[in-house]
């Protein structure tokens, strides 16, 4: 029987000690596991940020992996938190949103409100649930504890507050969900929104001034500090700014708005 699979993806930064303390409340639960970091960079409380990062990663892993989230500005408080079973993979996190993005791509099909203490640390912490009752509940989970114990059912996760893409004839209206560590625009729009024969595209963030752009497939095909667009590794259609920072550049942050003409 294969080994179990944990991933961990939070906001505590890639020298944070937080990551390892989760770590090992998992193998002193349950050691014959295989630990992925994705990422824990993040940026802090950012939970839109972190959905996409689990929406964009989980499905590259083998079913029945498990996922813990901690984006969670919330910690302390009366938010849940929440395990789904969503497309045959597992997920622990809390209750805020950051499911949300993985939810709308394939509706859970089940979903536990965890409650069931005696499958969490003795000491609970009121500022690090991700250590204390996440990390402990993906182990035993992993160990075989069966998923209705956790807690009672829920029927939904939490959405995000993000609008859907909105599509004309000639005209895509979306918002920019992240910026990468290249500072590239990751979008809702995806390829699929826009003609086959596009080869440029007049763009426009939050109202601001238009510009025509070209629509590449690599950003090789244009010169230096030139504005382009094309269809991220995530099928995301992406403002990049080639061997530049589109966000510095354009002055973009998550939750722009953008439209693109064709």
């Amino acid at each position: 029987m294969p080994r179990s699979v944990i991933t961990l993806t939070t906001d505590f930064g890639p020298s944070s000690p937080y990551v390892a303390q989760m770590k090992g409340v998992i193998l002193a639960i349950h050691s014959d596991v295989e630990l992925v970091d994705v990422t824990h960079a993040v940026p802090h409380q950012q939970i839109l940020a972190g959905a996409v990062a689990l929406v964009d990663v989980y499905h590259h892993f083998p079913p029945g992996t498990i996922h813990i989230a901690v984006v969670d500005p919330g910690v302390g408080t009366n938010r849940a938190i929440a395990l789904a079973e969503i497309d045959g993979h597992f997920f622990v996190a809390p209750d805020n949103g950051l499911l949300g993005l993985v939810a709308r791509r394939t509706p859970p099909s089940r979903i536990v409100r965890v409650e069931a203490c005696e499958f969490w640390n003795q000491s609970i912490s009121h500022t690090f649930h991700g250590r204390d009752i996440m990390a402990p509940v993906a182990a035993h989970l992993a160990r075989g504890i069966e998923f209705a114990r956790f807690g009672p059912s829920q029927p939904v996760v939490q959405q995000l507050d993000v609008p859907d893409a909105v599509v004309t004839t000639n005209r895509a209206e979306g918002t920019v969900l992240t910026v990468d560590s290249f500072g590239n625009l990751a979008t809702n729009l995806d390829r699929d929104m826009l003609p086959r024969s596009v080869s440029e595209l007049t763009l426009q963030i939050d109202g601001h001034a238009e510009q025509v752009v070209p629509f590449v497939a690599t950003y090789a095909q244009r010169p230096a500090d030139q504005v382009v667009s094309l269809v991220s590794s995530s099928r995301r259609i992406e403002i990049a700014v080639v061997n530049g920072n589109a966000s510095r550049q354009l002055g973009v942050v998550p939750g722009s708005q953008i439209t693109l003409q064709w």
